[in-house]
Formats: structure tokens, sequence, C-alpha cells
């Protein structure tokens, strides 16, 4: 920038002396090591930088366009694929017609060239017949290029050079004038093919923050913003910008620019306040991240191209090229977006396969949970993901799979560090607990929750019901009388209480003195623990006509534990499979317990409660159940989670009893391994509410068999999106193929009858072809049909579904339906 004196001047930007301090704790490298252009005191000194390879192709990556697509398909670099006009036997038609035209214009010239020049010579004057006269040289070329269009207009119609034209000389054109010069391309696009090289620029002189971020850097955001800008463009020139970082950065100051203005540059208006912009002038792509997460994840399994943060969308593979897809779709990069996911995605098929190689089903789930692990990365949204010891996400220190083989393994980087938090019983270090009760502390809920949880799907609704109001009739005394919810042990002694009516019919003899229901071993309980319980709401300060009533349920809850039928008993022993050392310490609901599980806490330091989508809590958390040591605990706890998934996002914020839900706009997702054993009515009542949500739910079911009936057609109705895997049952096969429909096929029938057409001589040579071949003279005739044929029949996808593919529906959240496609797998086994 030139002076008043006419001499250049260099600029310089300083960070502000009240710029946020950087967030401690977390690992991102070098973020305050000084880049090209700054000097040791945080100094910024605008300089020409070259853009490095890597730079170049990320902001060509971020900046590609992304055209409206239908559910399923990768919008970045996707080319829309048009139906051809012709078949192929047409095209070879007009070819060799284009060729039988321009040979009969050659011969056609060639041949009556001679009497159009004899006669030329008859018609003009012997004056003008002077050799080397301008005029007749004028007349007869004129006169030859008039005949060739006069030959061209008549060849033109019959060889179909229109046809020739549009479908191979126009898109040969296209082809040449939109290719690059052999440039760097941005990576790979939906159709495996490169992105073209967007418009912004090969170098950056001068300030390279106007020219990526010129509304920040010129928008009337002073000092401040083009500080931002220009520390922002240093990073990303530098290599120290990710696309993590951008979608993070774009998330926090949402687009302003309007639409079509400078439509390949990078839009980041700052926020209300001046705070965030100081971060992002002095710690540029490190800043505004929260302070329990990474900039990036520790290990990656699929190419950065794979998936798109920009949009959401999460790519697992591409449409085959087979006639049973869609025609626009073939070819095309197959993803999901998170409207897809909020409709609910159903896996049917087994995840395991050989050691050698990564099976298909646990390829999709990888790229999805990496996916989602670095969608939360970037604040959009949190994830929870449930399953057995290394069953859903690769671990280093097992037998290598493709692109995790080189990881460093040992028990303390397994997950490739993708998780905030593990929550491991086996795990004695943990320091978080699951919160029985859920995220919304109100009786009812948290009463129905933990009744179905307990006992699963395959008991009758109206004992689950009664359940429910036993457990709801306990939790209202316990909240009136002590302020809190009891632990699953007082719940325990709780539902087993001493007799209160003599014996009879279909009465049950109490246990014994001094066994689980005298309440031993809970601290401060002497005796009966219900006696003790009616005596606290005697003693409690509230509403006598309530205090009467919850004694009365109080009172027939014991007169109805002494039956043999009672629900309170069958809920009591189904508790005692959580009420174990080594699993109690992992299920605590807040204060008032943490003497009970002092000796399993970590270090000596009560467990820190945790619920699924807590706007609180940890983003990206994996939930890791017993299931070889405790496989009936791990199916409670797998219906416990679901359905306190569902709780937390669909219950408005602030919800009943000041319950903490999850934040709205966040894209909250949960991953359910063998979600078998933990789908239920309740959590099935709650999937349009997910979906209105925008919560994303993926059940991966080995088989639906594991279901009851009517449960196993209600989750494929509940289902929007729904995937069949290598190795699906026949059962499934079929459920699947009657879900998916029919469609429109095309048949082709041939039919061979005897020839006895023609005369005589016609007859006597096919005989005697007959006699010299052996085969008798046929005629042949070829009938086509459009008939409906189920799209994928149940055979085809038990046993022609071979590994490396898939078949999988696709809806979003706007209704939009596309009908069953078969994907290639990247990443699964060939």
């Amino acid at each position: 920038m030139a002076g008043e004196d006419g001499s250049a001047r260099q600029r310089t930007f300083r960070p502000p002396s009240d710029a946020p301090p950087y967030p401690e704790g977390r690992p991102v490298g070098s973020p305050v090591a000084p880049f090209p252009g700054q000097s040791s005191d945080g100094a910024v000194t605008p300089n020409r930088v070259a853009a490095s390879p890597a730079a170049d192709a990320l902001v060509r990556w971020w900046t590609a366009p992304r055209p409206e697509v239908p559910p399923g398909v990768h919008p970045l670099g996707h080319r829309p694929r048009r139906r051809p006009t012709h078949s192929p036997a047409e095209r070879r038609g007009i070819l060799w017609r284009f060729l039988f035209s321009l040979l009969g214009l050659w011969a056609a010239w060639l041949y009556l060239i001679r009497w159009e020049i004899e006669l030329l010579v008859r018609v003009l004057p012997d004056s003008w017949l002077v050799s080397g006269s301008t005029t007749v040289d004028l007349v007869r070329n004129g006169n030859a290029v008039a005949f060739l269009l006069l030959l061209m207009l008549i060849a033109a119609p019959v060889g179909r050079w229109a046809d020739v034209a549009r479908l191979w000389v126009v898109p040969a054109l296209r082809r040449l004038v939109s290719a690059p010069p052999g440039g760097p391309t941005a990576g790979r696009g939906s159709d495996g093919g490169a992105i073209p090289r967007e418009a912004v620029g090969t170098g950056h002189d001068g300030d390279p923050g106007a020219l990526l971020w010129p509304r920040l850097s010129g928008g009337g955001y002073g000092e401040e913003g083009r500080l931002a800008a220009h520390r922002l463009a240093q990073d990303l020139l530098a290599g120290n910008l990710t696309e993590v970082d951008l979608a993070r950065l774009e998330r926090a100051f949402p687009s302003a620019a309007p639409k079509g203005e400078e439509r390949h540059a990078l839009h980041l208006p700052p926020a209300d306040g001046a705070a965030a912009l100081a971060g992002v002038a002095r710690w540029g792509a490190a800043a505004l991240p929260p302070a329990d997460r990474p900039r990036e994840l520790t290990h990656r399994v699929t190419v950065p191209e794979d998936h798109d943060l920009r949009t959401g969308r999460i790519r697992l593979g591409s449409v085959v090229d087979n006639r049973r897809n869609p025609f626009e779709q073939r070819g095309a990069g197959f993803a999901l977006d998170p409207g897809a996911l909020s409709t609910g995605l159903l896996v049917l098929g087994p995840l395991e396969g050989p050691r050698r190689s990564m099976p298909t089903g646990r390829a999709v789930v990888v790229r999805l949970v990496e996916a989602l692990c670095r969608q939360a990365l970037a604040g959009d949204g949190r994830v929870v993901v449930v399953g057995g010891p290394g069953g859903l996400v690769p671990e280093p220190a097992a037998a290598p799979w493709p692109g995790v083989g080189s990881l460093p393994g040992g028990r303390g980087e397994v997950d490739l560090g993708w998780f905030d938090v593990v929550i491991d019983p086996a795990d004695r270090s943990c320091a978080w607990a699951i919160d029985p009760y859920g995220p919304v502390a109100e009786p009812g809920a948290s009463a129905e929750r933990l009744a179905e949880a307990l006992l699963g799907n395959r008991v009758p609704s109206e004992r689950l019901q009664n359940a429910g109001l036993v457990l709801r009739q306990l939790l209202d005394a316990c909240q009136l009388a002590w302020n809190r919810f009891p632990s699953l042990h007082e719940l325990r002694l709780l539902l087993t209480p001493g007799p209160a009516v003599p014996s009879g019919p279909g009465h049950r003899e109490p246990p014994a003195a001094g066994t689980l229901r005298s309440g031993a071993g809970v601290p401060g309980t002497d005796g009966d623990l219900l006696e003790r319980l009616e005596g606290d709401l005697r003693a409690a300060q509230a509403d006598p006509a309530e205090i009467r009533a919850i004694l009365t349920d109080l009172a027939m809850r014991r007169r109805a534990a002494a039956f043999a039928d009672d629900v309170g008993a069958l809920l009591a022993d189904r508790l005692a499979l959580l009420d174990r050392p080594g699993l109690a310490g992992f299920l605590t609901h807040g204060p008032g317990h943490e003497a009970e599980h002092q000796a399993d806490t970590a270090g000596g330091a009560p467990r820190r409660p945790w619920t699924p989508g807590a706007p609180d809590g940890p983003a990206r958390v994996l939930v890791r159940l017993p299931e070889h040591t405790h496989a009936q605990a791990s199916e409670i706890l797998r219906r416990l989670i679901a359905s306190q998934f569902a709780a937390a996002v669909t219950v408005p914020r602030g919800g009943p009893a000041g319950g903490s839900t999850a934040a709205p706009g966040d894209f909250n997702h949960l991953v359910l391994d063998d979600a078998a054993s933990a789908v239920g009515p309740l959590l099935l009542r709650q999937m349009p509410r997910l979906r209105h949500a925008g919560a994303g739910t993926v059940f991966l079911v080995r088989h639906m068999a594991d279901l009851p009936e009517a449960l196993a057609d209600t989750l494929l109705a509940s289902t929007g999106c729904r995937m069949a895997l290598p190795g699906i049952t026949p059962g499934d096969a079929e459920r699947l193929a009657a879900l998916w429909g029919t469609g429109p096929v095309e048949e082709r029938s041939i039919t061979s009858t005897a020839d006895t057409s023609g005369g005589v001589v016609r007859r006597s040579l096919r005989g005697l072809w007959s006699l010299l071949t052996g085969a008798p003279a046929t005629r042949r005739s070829v009938t086509v049909r459009t008939v409906r044929r189920e799209l994928f029949s149940a055979a085809e996808l038990a046993h022609e579904l071979v590994p490396g593919y898939l078949v999988c529906s696709v809806s979003d959240a706007d209704g939009r339906r596309v009908r069953p496609m078969a994907v290639r797998v990247s990443g699964g086994d060939d």
C-alpha cells in the first residue's frame, strides 16, 4: 500500500490485548507457532505467500458447487446423467448411415463435378474463359461451393448428421473445453472423477485474507475483521486449516453473503460479539472449539473426500451401473445426509466377517461413526455409539484392516481416539456413569422408561403398564420424602417389602428375616426400607392430601407384594442383574449416592452421571457394554440408553421438572448395535418425534426374528432408510422385498416355431438345409412387454448379494423417497 510520499508501506496487524486465551488441554498440534508472515511477538505482516497444493485443494473443495440432488446421491462433483435417446443398436445404425452418406457425397462430388464444369463452360462467355481471369475463378469457386452445399443438404438428412453431432461431436467439444489443462484437482467426485478447478486463484499476493474472506476483510468490521481474515488465510496457506476447522468456523459465523455474490470466495461474517472475532484474530484455525474437543480425529480410516462436512453428507460408496438401479443415479456417489438419517436407518444383516479385511457391514458402520464424530468436532450436534467390546469401531490392537493396520495398539489407544468419553464397566478409571432415570427428572416418564428397559419388548402391554405404575408410585414417594430418586439398590428393596396381609390363596411366604428386604447394606437404614419411607413421608412438609394418597399407594404396594404374580418381584429380579459388583458403580443418579458407590469410583472421586443428549455432557460418547460377562444386564442398559436418548432430543429444552435436554439445532445421533433387544413400544412411538427433532438413529439388527412380530413390522415401517447387507437371512430378505414392492420391467420372450411358409421351392431348400445341419428350420418371434416385478427379490437379496455390496432405500425428512439401489461399498470386502 502506497503512502502519501509514494513509497511502499507495509501494514502490520497485531492481536488485540484483550483476546480470549487459548483453551487449555486441547491437542491441536502447534496452534500458536509462528507462520509465514508472523513475527515472534504475534504481529502479522502481509507478504507474498504461494498457496500449497493442499491449501489450494481445500479451497477448491470447500467452494465447489453442490447442486440439488435426490436423496442418496453425493452432490460434490456430481454430474447429472442424461438418459440416452437412442439404444446401442440405433447408435450403430446412425453411425453406419453417416459413413455411407459421406461415401455417397464423395462419389457424387467426383462424378458430377465434371458435368458442372462442362455446363459452366457452355454457359459463360468466351471472353471470360481466359486463363488467370479473376472473374472466372470467382464464378467457378462459388459455383463449386454452392454445388457442394446442395449435395450436403441432400446427404445430411439421409445420413442423420444432426444426430451424429448431438451424440458425439457436441459432448466431445464440451469435454475438451471444460477439462483443466493438467492442473491439480480438488479430490474425487461422486462419480469417481475429478472436481473441476474453481476460480479462486493460484497465488495470493498482498493480503490473502481479502481474497479468501472478502466480506470479513472489507465488510465494515474494522481492523478486527481484517486481522481475523488475514490470520485465517495465513493458517490456510501454512497448512494449519482443515475442513473440520472450516465447518466449525462457518457454523459459528453463518454466511450472510447475498446469493450469487462472490460465489467462489469463502464467506465468514462475524457474529454479534467481538470476542469471537478477537479469538479468531489471535488463534486463527484453532479458535472457537469447545475446551473438551480436539480439532481433528487422531486417526482416519476414510479419505478426506469421502465426506462433505459442509452439507453433512456421508459417502458410503457408489451406485452400481446396473439396470435395477434408477438410471439417473447409476455411477453416482451414494451418500446419506442428515435429513435421511433423521428418518432412521435400519441396517439389516451381519456385521461380522473375515478378519483379513473389513467386512461390508463393519465398513459401513465405521464410515458412519467416523463422519458423525467429525461433525461433532465441527460443533454440529452429538453422537452416541452403543455396542459391545470392539463391536462397532475398529481397534488398532486387533487384526489389521485396510487403512487401520498401521495404527498403534495398546489398551489406551483403542477406538482410534474418536470419542471424548468411553463408558466401560471393565475400565475402573472411567469417571462417568449412566444415569438410570434419564435426562428429565419426572417420575412418570422416568418410571415408564425404566419399566420398559427392565422388562423388555416381549412382555404384554398390560403388565408393562402395571410395572410403570408401580415404579411411579415409588419414585413419587421418594421424591416427596427424600427430595431425590432412590438408588437401584434402594429401589430393589422397596419393591420387595415385608407382608401386610395374612396368608391365603395365592399368598407367598415372605423372605426370612435378615434377607434383602431388611435393608442391610443400605447406608442409614434400619429394618424395612418401605417403613422408613412411610415414616419420612409422614414427617415431610407437603400437602397432607398428597401425603395420604402416596401412603395409600404404598400400603397397596405392600399388600400386592405378598402375591406370587406381583410385578414388583419381577422388577426386583431384573434390577438384581444391575445391582451387582462391577455394574452398580456405573449406574448412579446425581448427588445423594456418592457413599454407596465410593469404592467403585475412579481415584476415589464419585463418577459423574451421564445422560444421552445432555447439552453439558461430552459430544462423542462410546458406551461399551459388557455383553460377554453380563449379557442380560447389557440388554437392559441398551434399552435404557435408547429410550433416554429419545427423551432427551424430543422433550423441549427446559422440559418438565427442569430437566436438561438437547440443545435445539444440534444434530444428535444414536448408533445402536444389536438393536433388536433395544427396540420397544416406547421407542417406536417416539420415532416420529425424533424425525421432527432432526435426530438420527441407526439400528443395527442381525435378525428380525429377534424381535416380536408386531414390533418387527412397526420398526420396518418407522424407519425411512433400510439397508440389506450380504448374509441377510431369507426371512428378512422376504420382508424387505415385500416392503420395497414392485416396479415396471421390460420383459422379452422369444418363441421358436416350425417354418412351413412358402412354396415348393422354398420348402425344398429348407428341407435340404435341415438334412445338412441336422436342425429343423424354425421361425423366431420376439415379444416385448412391460410387466411389474419385485425391485429386488428375496432370493437375490439372500443369495446373490456378494461381499462389498449392499442394497439400500433412502427417504429424507421432506418425504422424498428413492427406490432401493445396489451400492458398491468403499473400503468393504471385495
